[in-house]
């Protein structure tokens, strides 16, 4: 399964240079503040019995500015397959109702619909 949503750096957890080794030991998504879309993409997977799914900013490492060592190596390399990644994925979870910002998760007030 593959995540599509709006990108927006405020609140969200990402892997970068300095994360890498932790993310790669265990990565607790419902522990991080600011995950709420990933958090529901990965409740989606459980609930519907896949378990593999692939989030760019969690796959790719991303650049931090606040790391002198960082650059965007990573995400040169990788960025070019996205569209493979995505055209090969079994599913893929469209936050198209989302918001930019990811504490909204992916699902919002259903109740203007009644």
């Amino acid at each position: 399964v593959t995540l599509s949503y709006r990108w927006s750096d405020e609140a969200r957890i990402k892997t970068t240079r300095l994360t890498l080794d932790s993310h790669l030991q265990a990565l607790d998504i419902g522990a991080h503040n600011g995950t709420n879309i990933f958090f529901d993409a990965v409740s989606v997977c459980r609930d519907i019995g896949i378990p593999f799914l692939w989030i760019d900013a969690l796959y790719i490492i991303q650049h931090n500015p606040d790391d002198p060592l960082s650059n965007h190596d990573d995400w040169a390399k990788e960025a070019k397959d996205m569209g493979r990644i995505y055209a090969e994925s079994a599913l893929t979870i469209a936050a198209t109702g989302a918001s930019d910002d990811p504490l909204n998760g992916l699902f919002g007030d259903r109740s203007s619909l009644a």
